[in-house]
């Protein structure tokens, strides 16, 4: 019985030191970007920002599809305006290669989570019950915005707007 009481709570330590830190810290390792048509390593695309929106989607969902390349529009205009924020893609998609296609037809320029680390990174407690989502972060990973307490989902159209405003007033 003591064994499983120490294995436990070094479980439980090991879980909270995974959350330690700014979501800066656990995240960079976790993220890549497109360059070309290859992906490659984003360590320092958190670097200096306090506003974080991660954008939960995938290729295969028709309501994705319609709602990505606009807003992948709005991120490039945003991205130079608000040097304060960054947005990040956390796939939905089946495979590695999905996402990578996704991203090329989607034509986002902002980083991912590695496909291999979507688990890991912790971004799954931000999710919704349906994509597209978009919730926003500060740097410590407390949410600034997204669905509402009780809520399953919110249409990331409403948090665009929301978002749009609060980018203004920093």
């Amino acid at each position: 019985m003591k064994t499983i009481l120490n294995s436990l709570l070094i479980l439980s330590a090991v879980a909270s030191s995974a959350l330690a830190g700014t979501l800066q810290d656990r995240l960079s390792p976790d993220l890549v970007k497109l360059q070309g048509d290859e992906l490659v390593d984003a360590p320092n695309a958190l670097e200096g920002k306090d506003i974080i929106a991660v954008y939960y989607s995938a290729h295969w969902c028709p309501p994705c599809r319609q709602f990505t390349p606009g807003f992948s529009e709005w991120y490039d205009e945003a991205s130079e305006k608000y040097p304060n924020f960054q947005l990040v893609f956390m796939s939905s998609d089946r495979s590695a290669d999905a996402m990578k296609e996704y991203m090329e037809w989607g034509s986002m320029n902002f980083p991912a989570v590695k496909f291999d680390e979507r688990r890991a990174s912790g971004l799954g407690q931000y999710a919704a019950r349906g994509n597209p989502y978009l919730v926003v972060l500060d740097a410590d990973g407390n949410q600034l915005l997204g669905k509402p307490e009780g809520e399953s989902w919110q249409s990331p159209a409403i948090t665009l707007q929301d978002l749009q405003k609060l980018l203004e007033e920093s």
